[in-house]
């Protein structure tokens, strides 16, 4: 009985990252981010089969390094959403700027889905 046999004393972990800072508004940056590569998201076929004519609309985060995070689908369809947020996740920016030094900028994208008619 007595003084705690010697063995080290267990330190805390280390403290995990803490989240990345809220991004900035457009409105809010010196230089806005510009699309270096963006692909513009096919027609899902399904989509022109059922006939759906719609604008999807996106909000998105561009990180400090021009990649693309946080996609979420404001107003769309099923059979659009999965082809619009996958073809906005492989776009590539140059970063927005605060003051010089790059920030995360969020940004909002509509993509027209028109079905063409036959005249």
């Amino acid at each position: 009985p007595g003084g705690g046999g010697g063995l080290p004393v267990p330190t805390a972990p280390p403290a995990p990252p803490g989240p990345p800072p809220r991004p900035y508004q457009i409105a809010e940056v010196t230089t806005p981010p510009v699309a270096i590569t963006k692909t513009m998201p096919a027609y899902p076929e399904e989509a022109r089969k059922q006939g759906i004519d719609m604008i999807v609309v996106v909000k998105f985060v561009v990180t400090e390094s021009g990649d693309v995070e946080n996609v979420k689908v404001l107003q769309g369809h099923p059979t659009l959403d999965a082809a619009v947020t996958e073809a906005v996740k492989a776009w590539k920016f140059t970063p927005g700027t605060l003051d010089g030094r790059p920030v995360r900028v969020v940004r909002k994208m509509k993509f027209p889905f028109h079905l063409r008619t036959a005249n």
